[in-house]
């Protein structure tokens, strides 16, 4: 027989192996994208990602009149507020899920945040 400390070791053990697995099925890897990132006028979102190998638009995920703070690294942000509105890198992107998308004049915009960026 198991002796009550056993059984919460068990227990216990069960629970975090259950918790990790959990942990790896919620997980989001981010998809690498090389493109440009650019300030666009007008229909949002105001910030996208063109010219990349797999063709597609992405556009920064928006909070009101401009990107949602979790959405862009604090540097990334600081240098297109500072005016450069064209930064070519690869970009560490987060898509949101399938139905977070905008069409515009026929193209489709993946919605996203940029975990991270190399230049």
């Amino acid at each position: 027989m198991f002796s009550t400390l056993m059984r919460k070791k068990l227990y216990l053990l069960a629970l975090m192996c259950a918790l990790c697995q959990s942990a790896s099925v919620e997980a989001n890897p981010c998809k690498n994208v090389s493109g440009t990132l650019s300030v666009w006028n007008g229909h949002p979102p105001s910030l996208r990602i063109s010219g990349t190998a797999d063709g597609n638009i992405y556009g920064v995920e928006e909070a009101g009149e401009g990107p949602s703070p979790e959405a862009l690294p604090t540097g990334l942000y600081a240098r297109i507020l500072s005016g450069e509105n064209h930064i070519t890198a690869t970009f560490c992107l987060d898509i949101l899920k399938e139905n977070r998308r905008v069409v515009y004049e026929g193209t489709e915009i993946r919605l996203m945040r940029i975990t991270s960026y190399t230049e």
